[in-house]
């Protein structure tokens, strides 16, 4: 499977869960913009742009992780996301069928270019803070 169905894949069930979750969901006509969907979470904060992106968890590491670049063919080059283009990434794991969703400010305290959320607990090192996946379920 290439990475242009992985990505179709992830927008689907994003989508489906947002809309499960009871939230007002458009998706823009086109791939030009920098958001896969514009979503009212019905919380006050009106419409916030999401970027859709696919996970993979390891059952090695216990992680779900995610790449949040966007690749320009145009330039051949991953270029990271700036504040204003997108709100919040959307994560959607196949091997956990689960969904996941953090704000773009909370992704920058983990760096540019990767999102990490912890499923599982780590057999060393337990005292140190993760970012629990089952607090970003949609």
């Amino acid at each position: 499977m290439n990475t242009k169905e992985k990505g179709d894949i992830a927008e689907a069930y994003v989508g489906a869960s947002m809309l499960e979750k009871g939230w007002e969901v458009s998706k823009p006509f086109g791939d030009n913009y920098s958001y896969d969907y514009v979503v009212d979470m019905l919380d006050g904060r009106g419409f916030q742009k999401i970027q859709v992106k696919h996970g993979t968890y390891s059952k090695k590491t216990g992680h779900v992780l995610a790449y949040t670049n966007k690749y320009r063919t145009n330039v051949k080059k991953n270029i990271h996301y700036k504040k204003g283009e997108v709100d919040y990434f959307a994560i959607y794991c196949p091997q956990l069928r689960q969904c996941y969703i953090i704000s773009f400010k909370e992704k920058e305290k983990q760096g540019k270019g990767q999102i990490s959320l912890r499923v599982d607990q780590p057999k060393k090192n337990k005292h140190l803070k993760f970012k629990w996946a089952k607090d970003y379920k949609i």
